[in-house]
């Protein structure tokens, strides 16, 4: 399941989409005797940290940030991919001994505003009928649809959200539901997300003070020029670490890539640096803060949607972090060491 959610945010740039994936995972985790925790963390490490950050071919942070750099688009794949397999892998091992744990001992786990697996049924005799089945194959489609016209015909929010809802309608109707049944499902599902999509509205805000005050120049100009006083072969973790602060202000890969991108690109041209690296620490330190800044509207929105404490996410996740930072840390020394291009 990691791997799935994994593919979606490294090939289409799944984000704020794998908000309605929780409801579904998450519950399910908890029925197979796990807790809250470890369901939010295959979606959410799965299409976060692993998919997204890694970006073979995520449009969002990678395809703008190559536009805007004036690389060819997605080149350098070759170690975007060495990047996702070693992220999947930390991932997958992490969660697992987490799962581990609390299935001998749930005490220890998070069920959020889920109930325990005690109070869970199952009915194992269920099968799934030919509707089912073919509404399956449906999703299926729609998913490789929506790989197709994300990577080649540009697709963003609105032709992403309008597909799913093509593709739901459609399902609607296989099922045998009526149009009133179908609008009844979608407002029972929407309610769910409400919490969400109101976390993501407000954490947007701090974006609009720091823009509309004026600030966001004015700490991209110092912050850049402390980089540029750094060794050669540290610029790039410095220009990492320094990502991950913009991201506090600016969470978002795309709006960072606008922002940032214009100035780090002529800099790491100065500093004798690929275009290519400058890049990979833009989307590394972009991709690993959104999983443990509170101003991230995804995150607390995702939060929301799971029951889980901020706080003890945070708790949860914070060796993680340090265990990928490392990783970044040395892919970014590598990138440095064979001149990562091209240019």
């Amino acid at each position: 399941m990691v791997l799935i959610f994994a593919l979606l945010g490294t090939l289409i740039g799944s984000a704020e989409d794998a908000l309605v994936y929780i409801a579904i995972v998450v519950p399910m985790s908890i029925a197979l005797g796990f807790v809250a925790m470890t369901g939010f963390a295959i979606v959410v490490l799965g299409t976060l940290s692993t998919g997204f950050t890694s970006g073979i071919t995520n449009p969002f942070n990678v395809g703008i940030g190559q536009s805007i750099a004036e690389l060819p688009m997605y080149s350098g794949m070759e170690l975007r991919v060495a990047i996702f397999v070693a992220f999947y892998i930390v991932t997958v091992v992490y969660i697992y001994f987490h799962a581990m744990k609390v299935k001998r001992n749930p005490t220890l786990g998070e069920f959020g505003k889920f109930k325990s697996s005690a109070h869970t049924e199952i009915d194992l005799n269920f099968k799934l009928s030919k509707r089912h089945l073919l509404a399956l194959h449906l999703l299926l489609v729609n998913f490789i649809v929506l790989i197709y016209g994300v990577i080649k015909l540009g697709w963003y929010i609105s032709g992403i959200s309008g597909l799913f809802l093509m593709c739901a309608i459609i399902m609607g109707f296989i099922e045998g539901l009526s149009p009133s049944k179908m609008a009844n499902g979608f407002i029972s599902g929407a309610s769910d997300m409400v919490s969400g999509g109101l976390i993501i509205g407000v954490a947007q805000t701090i974006l609009v003070i720091f823009t509309n005050g004026g600030l966001l120049d004015t700490i991209l100009y110092y912050t850049s020029g402390l980089v540029e006083q750094l060794p050669p072969a540290i610029i790039a973790l410095g220009m990492f670490i320094l990502q991950m602060l913009i991201n506090f202000v600016v969470p978002s890969g795309s709006g960072q890539a606008a922002l940032t991108k214009p100035i780090m690109t002529p800099l790491a041209d100065l500093v004798g640096m690929s275009r290519q690296t400058a890049l990979l620490a833009f989307q590394l330190g972009d991709g690993l803060s959104n999983m443990i800044f509170p101003t991230s509207g995804v995150l607390l929105a995702r939060l929301a949607v799971a029951g889980i404490p901020f706080t003890k996410w945070v708790k949860w996740i914070l060796p993680f972090f340090l265990i990928q930072m490392a990783v970044s840390i040395i892919f970014l020394i590598i990138a440095q060491a064979i001149k990562y291009g091209p240019f």
